[in-house]
């Protein structure tokens, strides 16, 4: 008996948070031509980006930001309801609907601005689809999954990247592209971030510039560690062509003849 009332709110509660249905705003046949024409300027133009698998996140942004500018992202919704073809005038006769034509017009004409917009390589996930928002879920599903994947790939590349053999030049051009490629794909480092993968990568003998409390920042952390990286190559040889190292080596053993010999 106490159950009756919580599943009644319950099921309000559902009804509440569902998401309506989108219905177009109907408009009258004189200004459908002057909003077709309109739109029709914009949409016939080609868009800059093309789509490809490097992309996405940025062909996203240019195409929604168009869509949105002529007030079309009904399309891009499944939940859009789409007018029926005909219907019945006053003398009871189906005729054809305008609203829908108006409507079909519009789908028709964000479905051949976008697959002009999308590589090649892409259009064959797309056959089939035959409204824009059909085009735009098949879209969203396909790549969201390829963006996690690369994010969690791009991740691990920095982590394992390490100067090693490479100068410090070549060092950070691969650590930037790797972030730089990171954030292509929606996922923005932190200063902070990069300056510590920065440093993660290197070795003992920059111990002096990554044991520093302070915070640095990329263009401090860069100027250090590439005067570093000189003084050490300064440093691993004499001006005779020896290493401080093999010097150290042979005054010890000197020393210790010197000591047997007295």
């Amino acid at each position: 008996m106490v159950s009756e009332p919580e599943d009644q709110a319950s099921s309000t509660s559902t009804r509440e948070m569902a998401t309506p249905p989108i219905t177009p705003t109907p408009v009258t046949i004189g200004q459908q031509s002057s909003i077709l024409a309109q739109q029709w300027v914009i949409v016939k133009q080609p868009i800059g980006v093309k789509l490809n698998d490097n992309n996405f996140l940025l062909w996203k942004q240019q195409v929604t930001a168009t869509i949105r500018g002529l007030g079309l992202q009904e399309f891009l919704d499944e939940k859009s309801i789409c007018p029926l073809e005909t219907t019945m005038n006053s003398d009871g006769n189906q005729v054809t609907n305008h609203a829908y034509d108006f409507w079909n017009r519009q789908d028709q004409w964000i479905v051949s601005w976008r697959l002009g917009s999308i590589s090649d390589a892409y259009l064959p996930d797309l056959m089939g689809c035959n409204t824009a928002s059909a085009i735009w879920s098949t879209l969203m599903a396909l790549f969201v999954s390829q963006t996690r994947a690369r994010v969690s790939q791009y991740k691990q590349d920095i982590g394992r990247l390490k100067k090693n053999n490479l100068t410090m030049r070549e060092y950070r051009s691969k650590m930037k592209s790797l972030s730089d490629a990171l954030a292509s794909v929606g996922h923005s480092l932190s200063k902070e971030d990069r300056v510590s993968n920065i440093t993660n990568g290197l070795g003992a003998e920059y111990e002096s510039v990554t044991s520093r409390v302070e915070p640095y920042t990329i263009s401090e952390v860069t100027a250090l560690l590439l005067a570093h990286e000189k003084r050490i190559e300064s440093c691993s040889q004499n001006p005779d062509g020896s290493t401080p190292f093999a010097n150290l080596a042979f005054n010890i053993g000197q020393k210790k003849q010197n000591v047997v010999g007295s």
